[in-house]
């Protein structure tokens, strides 16, 4: 099925809500927040869609040529890296000084680990120098694994799709209730989002823990080839129903256990969300306001900068400094994004795939 790259800028829209919602989880204290405003802004769920999301664009952009053996994997490969590198490196210069005001806690290897995107295989380095980085180290790992699980998913029917998807979020939410009923960390209560526990960091962070949220995505992907998304005239029906679902599991999410939650107990409804978007509609006009997008555009920079920015301005108390300062981090990111992230992707691809037309930086970038 064809459809235009521009049914799919609603998703880079989107992004920006999520990276948005990163940053005020990082930002605020919530434990003494109401239940409602912590669960609506303080659920973790926002990862959970950058790997849905970039499973569904990868799978729809990618899928024909590896299913006709046309895909050029090391072409695939270092696309990805002109894609990241830039502002992955950008955002580990900026946290330089926070490494350098606690020289105590400095780690030659753990900083190897996450120059080389590995970290997040590590419990004790995932978070080390710039602890938003540790996504970038999953999704390094699901773009090696992408064109292995295109080809295990080549013939994959609408009903293999759903039962692939199901598989992949049963291990997801079944390893989260595993560790809740073996407790291999011995916590005192299970919503502990900022414990240090070792298996709970596996859980949150290791690459093989939050590929089947990936895997999700791709599916999801599939099936939306295989049955050209929903029908234009109940997209917008769909977008709204699933995203209500979502937003009554968000409010609640304080009252579910830490580690279901931040498993990819919601990525179905994500995909389905995911979907309604890119299937056209009132709903994904909306998010193609050229205002949305250019917050889209810039989401990355804003993942990958917010927190030692905040580190670095953070006054505490004064809460208006500091309401200007996540102001201040949203237009540095726009910034960035046309200023840097955007020529020095385009110089990479030139580089590294000179045969090739730099591509724009749309939705399609998963």
């Amino acid at each position: 099925m064809a459809i235009s790259k521009s049914a799919l800028v609603p998703l880079t829209s989107v992004r920006f809500l999520a990276a948005l919602r990163v940053a005020l989880y990082h930002f605020v204290s919530w434990g003494d927040k109401g239940y409602w405003w912590r669960g609506l802004l303080g659920t973790p769920i926002s990862v959970t869609y950058f790997f849905v999301s970039s499973g569904f664009l990868l799978a729809y952009n990618y899928s024909e040529r590896s299913d006709l053996g046309q895909m050029d994997t090391p072409r695939f490969l270092l696309g990805r890296v002109a894609r990241l590198l830039p502002v992955y490196f950008l955002g580990l210069l900026v946290a330089v000084p926070l490494l350098l005001q606690r020289p105590a806690e400095f780690s030659l290897g753990k900083a190897t680990l996450t120059v080389l995107l590995l970290q997040s295989w590590f419990p004790s380095s995932a978070l080390y120098w710039n602890g938003p980085a540790w996504a970038l180290s999953d999704l390094a790992f699901f773009y090696l694994s992408l064109p292995v699980l295109l080809k295990l998913t080549r013939s994959a029917s609408r009903r293999t799709c759903l039962l692939a998807a199901g598989a992949a979020w049963v291990v997801s939410v079944g390893l989260a209730v595993a560790y809740i009923h073996v407790n291999p960390d011995g916590l005192a209560q299970m919503n502990p989002p900022r414990s240090p526990g070792f298996w709970l960091y596996v859980l949150k962070y290791n690459p093989l823990v939050r590929l089947p949220e990936f895997i999700m995505g791709i599916m999801a992907g599939r099936l939306f080839l295989l049955n050209g998304g929903f029908r234009r005239q109940i997209s917008t029906s769909v977008f709204v129903v699933s995203s209500l679902v979502l937003l009554v599991f968000l409010i609640l999410g304080h009252h579910i256990s830490y580690p279901v939650i931040n498993s990819g107990l919601l990525a179905p409804l994500l995909a389905v969300v995911i979907s309604s978007l890119a299937s056209g509609g009132m709903a994904a006009d909306f998010f193609k306001q050229r205002w949305f997008v250019a917050l889209g555009q810039s989401s990355f920079c804003l993942y990958m900068l917010h927190l030692p920015i905040w580190e670095l301005c953070y006054r505490e108390s004064v809460r208006y400094w500091n309401i200007g300062v996540l102001v201040f981090i949203i237009l540095v990111s726009l910034a960035l994004y046309e200023w840097v992230e955007k020529p020095a992707t385009t110089l990479l691809r030139n580089l590294l795939l000179p045969a090739a037309k730099p591509a724009a930086l749309a939705a399609d970038s998963g």
